[in-house]
């Protein structure tokens, strides 16, 4: 379990002997090299749980520290935000990684457009059991244009939401600057939110008759994400 989080199941990470640091550098160097590499990696922690509490974020230039911010307070939701640093977009999803299919993309980071079900009774009595289905959303956010970094989403076929320069800029203070252009923290924080609630009122279509009490009510994602 991440330092610090209490998870039934899981030993605090502290205590959980570490890979050497070379091992390490070499990892990300090749990753580095290849357009992206993770800066904070959630996977195999207890209570991780894709399609239920993970979303990833990708990020590039300076407003990375905002989104190491962002992961640090969702992690105090249960929210488990993995971040990737994006070292050269053209490697990662340009034309040079459309020659190879995004290899790295796909299979070096492992980001993906898997199903996760999750089965559910609505009735409380067993007689009728019901699927959900969710995939792992993405959250992209760079100090630059947006079509940087906008097409993740598109490449796999998940949810994306992107912040980035949308605006002519003003003088300030970074934090400032950043809260401007909504590329700071909180901002990031919030559209986490928004893809995780938009992906959980995604819908299963299931012939009519298949489902006693007919359609599945709108919903909007602000009622799940405030």
């Amino acid at each position: 379990a991440p330092a610090g989080l209490i998870v039934e199941g899981g030993t605090d990470e502290s205590q959980v002997a570490a890979i050497s640091d070379e091992e390490i550098f070499r990892a990300i160097r090749e990753d580095v090299l290849a357009g992206a590499y993770y800066l904070i990696d959630y996977r195999g922690y207890a209570g991780y749980e894709p399609g239920d509490n993970v979303v990833q974020i990708f990020a590039m230039g300076s407003p990375a520290t905002e989104a190491l911010q962002a992961s640090k307070d969702l992690l105090q939701k249960g929210i488990y935000a993995n971040v990737i640093l994006v070292t050269n977009p053209d490697l990662l999803l340009g034309n040079l990684a459309h020659e190879n299919g995004y290899q790295h993309l796909k299979n070096g980071l492992g980001i993906n457009a898997n199903l996760y079900l999750k089965d559910f009774d609505p009735t409380q009595n067993g007689d009728l059991r019901s699927l959900a289905g969710r995939r792992v959303p993405i959250v992209s956010v760079h100090d630059g244009e947006i079509g940087l970094l906008d097409n993740i989403g598109s490449l796999i076929g998940v949810k994306q939401e992107t912040l980035a320069v949308r605006k002519h800029s003003k003088s300030g203070r970074p934090s400032d600057i950043y809260r401007y252009h909504r590329i700071d923290a909180e901002s990031v924080l919030q559209a986490c939110g928004k893809v995780l609630a938009e992906t959980a009122l995604e819908n299963l279509i299931l012939p009519r008759e298949a489902i006693p009490g007919g359609e599945t009510p709108e919903s909007d994602w602000r009622q799940l994400w405030s």
